[in-house]
């Protein structure tokens, strides 16, 4: 998030102590980002973070995502978490797995009958953004600004659409990441959905990404909803998110 942050206009990226702000200052929570930076130590630890938190939220209007990785959380604190994050004014809304694979299994298909596009133009970054939001039940024109600024589109985030008769129905993007390279904005049309679409358009982006930086580790972070089909195409789970949101969002 932090490469993407490092482009948006206005954006801002900060270190705090065990935490770092990936803050785009969009309508989407998804690219105002905190998280932690390191593994929490005890219960001190915990709180002081929560306080940071709190502090660097507190003067922010738009809305924020906090993203906790379960397993830099000692066991005995994980449900203590809950209360220390909600003295940030946040709640947990969603659970992410971290998932890499070193090589793919083969395809199944599903992708004859789609028109690919890739993402290069206005139109092309609207349907990407747009086709995000009817997928996770966010505003058009909030997810506009997150994704479909041309300034974000570098060399080292690339993606492509997916249409269906003349319409735009699945998309994906990928982006060069500490040697890997890292699926996101993974989405398809609710009514388009279980036909294999989101897989073809990432094995797409992935192809086309390659070509580029030569074969390399893949990752991404899963929805539960997507977790099973990133699985038959040969991820494995490397590690579990919570994702915090406000609460009177």
């Amino acid at each position: 998030m932090c490469l993407i942050c490092e482009t948006f206009p206005g954006a801002e990226v900060v270190d705090m102590p065990g935490l770092i702000a990936a803050w785009c200052n969009t309508q989407s929570p998804f690219l105002n980002s905190i998280q932690l930076a390191t593994p929490v130590a005890d219960e001190q630890d915990l709180e002081r973070r929560a306080a940071s938190l709190a502090g660097y939220l507190k003067g922010k209007e738009k809305p924020p995502l906090f993203v906790a990785c379960r397993e830099w959380m000692p066991e005995a604190l994980r449900e203590r978490a809950e209360a220390a994050f909600a003295r940030a004014g946040l709640k947990a809304v969603m659970t992410l797995t971290g998932m890499a694979a070193d090589e793919l299994a083969a395809a199944r298909g599903g992708d004859s009958d789609l028109e690919w596009r890739k993402v290069s133009d206005q139109e092309t970054r609207n349907q990407l953004a747009d086709i995000n939001a009817a997928a996770y039940g966010i505003t058009g024109e909030s997810m506009r600004e997150a994704l479909a600024l041309p300034e974000i589109w570098t060399k080292k985030f690339d993606g492509y659409v997916g249409c269906l008769a003349g319409e735009a129905i699945t998309a994906a993007a990928v982006m060069e990441l500490h040697g890997a390279l890292h699926v996101m904005c993974v989405a398809t049309m609710p009514e388009h959905r279980r036909k294999g679409y989101a897989e073809a358009v990432v094995r797409r982006s992935l192809a086309a990404m390659s070509e580029v930086t030569g074969p390399a580790r893949t990752t991404l972070h899963a929805t539960e909803a997507g977790k099973p089909g990133y699985l038959r195409m040969g991820y494995r789970e490397t590690a579990t998110f919570t994702g915090y949101m406000r609460s009177n969002s």
